[in-house]
């Protein structure tokens, strides 16, 4: 069982052997410490997660629709097919993550470090802010989606050994 103290003040327990598909609507947990926990299929739609800190932890498939992300740290995580639409990642710090498959539509990543991601397959043509986040030493493929004109700066897009974009 893990122990939450919210901002409101209010104690949340979540059964760490049950966080996988757990309801995280709406609540406030800024400051949040998770290293290892499978949160996959969770719902954190409206959370606030401000200043959390998570390391090797699964976010595969969350929503995390209109959250606020603002100044996370994540390192090693797993945001596959993860839904970020309309989510405040401003600040935010992922390193050594994969986010395959996950949505930013009218999400503001203004900030936000992607530093050493796997981009592959993510959509990221309705961010906002794009042109401030930092994509330094990320990977993405031919089907990551970008914002019409918009090249990461010092990304690479993988190829293969003949220099094709890997899947061609």
């Amino acid at each position: 069982m893990i122990q939450l103290k919210c901002v409101t003040g209010e104690m949340v327990e979540l059964d760490n052997s049950k966080l996988s598909g757990s309801d995280l609507r709406e609540l406030e947990l800024h400051r949040l410490i998770a290293r290892g926990q499978n949160f996959s299929g969770a719902v954190a739609t409206k959370g606030k997660f401000r200043n959390a800190i998570v390391h090797h932890s699964d976010f595969t498939q969350v929503n995390f629709e209109e959250a606020n992300l603002i100044n996370v740290e994540a390192c090693a995580c797993s945001f596959k097919s993860a839904n970020f639409n309309g989510a405040r990642l401003i600040g935010a710090q992922f390193n050594w993550s994969r986010f395959g498959g996950a949505t930013f539509n009218q999400s503001d990543i203004g900030g936000a470090c992607f530093e050493n991601c796997c981009l592959c397959d993510a959509d990221f043509s309705g961010a906002l802010r794009i042109g401030e986040a930092n994509f330094a030493n990320a990977i993405f493929n031919e089907t990551t989606i970008w914002p019409n004109g918009f090249v990461p700066a010092n990304a690479e897009l993988l190829t293969d050994m003949d220099g094709q974009p890997w899947g061609a």
